[in-house]
């Protein structure tokens, strides 16, 4: 397995793989900004993640959240619930 591109390519297979790390426990606008800029989607085949990910992040902002303040309790259950969920990133 190579990685070109930020993606993992299997040159056997001939087929890109996307992988993610898992996401930092503080739910603070510097973290969901970190967890967000680890995923590099040069074909734009995960789009709906990214979108979903820009849309939380200018919500961040348009509330005014200090990057090491730490979140609502509802954006911070919003955030856990996707950050749970993106590791399926990996069977795409």
């Amino acid at each position: 397995m190579c990685k070109d591109l930020g993606l993992h390519w299997d040159p056997v297979t001939d087929t890109f793989t996307y992988h993610s790390d898992n996401v930092q426990s503080a739910f603070t606008k510097r973290a969901v900004l970190s967890s967000i800029a680890k995923i590099y989607d040069p074909l734009g085949a995960v789009v709906p993640i990214t979108f979903w990910e820009k849309c939380f992040m200018q919500r961040l902002w348009k509330e005014g959240y200090e990057f090491d303040s730490p979140l609502s309790s509802e954006l911070a259950s919003a955030w856990a619930l996707f950050a749970s969920k993106l590791p399926v990133v990996s069977s795409i």
